[in-house]
């Protein structure tokens, strides 16, 4: 049972497609959790390093990326439905070769965005003294407006992530059908079961990484706001650069894929005329 396992693992990394996917959905998302390990602290203690001391820091760091994080959500539910419908009008590769340089738009706005670093003498400071929810809103509001260029950074990015989870995982189902006229076997459950491991394989390799890149660049918590300037430079080059590096790679890696969309429906033709529709 064992030896059976493992020789259908080792089957679905001889399909070619099936590779160049996994490597694709390897390089952007694991690119952008990369950037992830970064943006924290380049917040906390590069666009908010005028803060009087480093606890104001993180308060006003921390709202700051609720309000990222939340933007995003909502750009996501509005944006997802787009890719699918590009990914129908164009066909999956198009749409991909579209998507991931609208991304890459995105991650290059934020170089600009942090060079926005939030001066000593705002009036933020004393706002976030205030307690209640009226103020918590307007707080909130204050920093919405004062750096909304990192805001608009999110819909362009969310444009790559939302293509690993609509086009990639269509994709995989094309490659099920591949897969299956080839060796008579439908194997939807291994194809998944390697694709997702192979993604949370990433994930782990990305922490890993992150966090010795991090030291590498000198970056010392105790220090708060008085990090070295060498370090927040390089910790922005790296929030910025790797999910653009990446994602480059990855439409290199996609654009040798040669199978259509005309090619997926001949081979659901095929399969259909052999063993009937599912």
């Amino acid at each position: 049972m064992l030896k059976k396992l493992f020789d259908n693992i080792a089957l679905t990394f001889k399909l070619k497609i099936f590779v160049k996917v996994c490597a694709g959905t390897f390089l952007i998302f694991n690119g952008f959790m990369l950037s992830s390990t970064f943006i924290l602290w380049v917040i906390f203690f590069y666009v908010f390093k005028n803060a009087p001391d480093t606890g104001l820091a993180y308060s006003a760091g921390g709202k700051l990326l609720g309000i990222y994080g939340t933007f995003s959500a909502i750009c996501t539910a509005i944006i997802i439905p787009r890719i699918v419908w590009l990914s129908k009008k164009l066909g999956k590769q198009k749409a991909f070769f579209i998507t991931i340089p609208i991304s890459i738009i995105g991650f290059a706005m934020k170089w600009p965005a942090y060079l926005h670093v939030h001066p000593a003498n705002s009036k933020l400071w004393q706002m976030l003294s205030g307690t209640g929810f009226i103020n918590f809103v307007k707080v909130c509001g204050f920093l919405a407006k004062e750096h909304w260029l990192l805001l608009a950074c999110a819909p362009f990015i969310v444009f790559g992530l939302g293509s690993i989870f609509t086009i990639f995982l269509s994709m995989l189902a094309d490659i099920c059908d591949i897969d299956e006229l080839e060796t008579g076997e439908r194997r939807e459950g291994m194809f998944t079961a390697v694709y997702w491991w192979m993604v949370k394989m990433g994930l782990a390799i990305a922490g890993l990484l992150g966090g010795a890149m991090l030291t590498w660049t000198g970056f010392k918590q105790d220090l708060g706001i008085g990090q070295a300037t060498n370090t927040l430079l390089w910790m922005r080059l790296f929030d910025v650069c790797i999910p653009i590096v990446a994602s480059i790679i990855a439409i290199f890696v996609i654009m040798t894929i040669h199978d259509s969309e005309e090619d997926a429906h001949k081979v659901r033709e095929q399969l259909e005329a052999r063993r009937g529709k599912a």
